[in-house]
């Protein structure tokens, strides 16, 4: 390892090579490791990247997480906009999701779908009453 040079920081142990797994290019070399091993890591990385306003925490998984999102949305959103067999996987993912992006008639239900399990709620009394419910739910 070359402690001297920060954009040199490569383990070559157990013949692993001049690949370091480190954001190379990322590296601050104006700051000093034992100063502040964050910046001195991620420095270049921190003053190039825009955090978008939507998010506390932003970086390589959060990037690779988004990306997962668009691709499946994308996958969901044709799924849905095309005819399925009836009873197939793709069919019941369309269904559900067409479902859950009508908010309009989820809103206009209410709470009428689950007023009898609220109702079974109440008529809880005791701890026993209780755990049964709850093991009745979680199946």
């Amino acid at each position: 390892m070359n402690l001297k040079d920060p954009t040199r920081l490569v383990c070559t142990c157990f013949g692993a090579g001049p690949a370091s797994g480190l954001d190379l290019p990322g590296i601050d070399p104006g700051v000093r490791v034992q100063d502040d091993l964050f910046r001195a890591a991620n420095g270049r990385w921190l003053a190039a990247t825009e955090i978008p306003a939507d998010k506390a925490r932003y970086g390589s998984f959060m990037q690779l997480s988004d990306l997962a999102d668009t691709r499946l949305r994308a996958i969901v959103d044709e799924l849905a906009a095309r005819q399925q067999e009836e009873g197939t996987a793709e069919a019941k993912v369309a269904a559900f999701y067409t479902a859950f992006l009508d908010t309009e008639t989820i809103d206009g239900a209410g709470i009428d779908p689950i007023r009898a399990l609220l109702d079974e709620i109440d008529t809880i009394a005791t701890a026993r009453q209780f755990a049964q419910w709850q093991g009745r739910m979680q199946g």
